[in-house]
């Protein structure tokens, strides 16, 4: 193996520990059963999500409104943190914040007025 010097070694570990958690990061489509969010929920919460991006006029996202959705019920059911959350979608924490954000927002819009 040619030697690659400090910054290559070190690269390469910064590679394995990636693949390393990659290797055990929860597939999020394989929710234990008491877990999983029921497919009307799912469904109901993509077609908010899809709706919203038609008019808002958004090109182009990292997840599906789907995967959105599922994202959001698993946070909302499960309590997971918005790291364990980027792990397991591969995305960032930060979008994983924006994305809860922009369906509570959605949510609460569907909710009636308490007055």
């Amino acid at each position: 193996m040619a030697d690659l010097g400090y910054e290559g070694s070190r690269d390469l570990h910064r590679l394995d520990q990636e693949d390393r958690v990659r290797a055990h990061r929860p597939a999020a489509d394989q929710l234990a059963a008491g877990t999983r969010p029921s497919p009307r929920r799912l469904e109901f919460l993509a077609g908010l999500l899809t709706e919203h991006r038609q008019q808002s006029g958004s090109r182009w996202r990292k997840l599906s409104p789907a995967r959105q959705a599922l994202l959001v019920l698993v946070h909302l059911r499960c309590g997971d943190s918005l790291a364990q959350l980027a792990v397991s979608f591969d995305v960032s924490p930060t979008t994983c914040y924006r994305y809860v954000g922009e369906a509570d927002a959605l949510l609460a819009a569907q909710a009636p007025s308490l007055e």
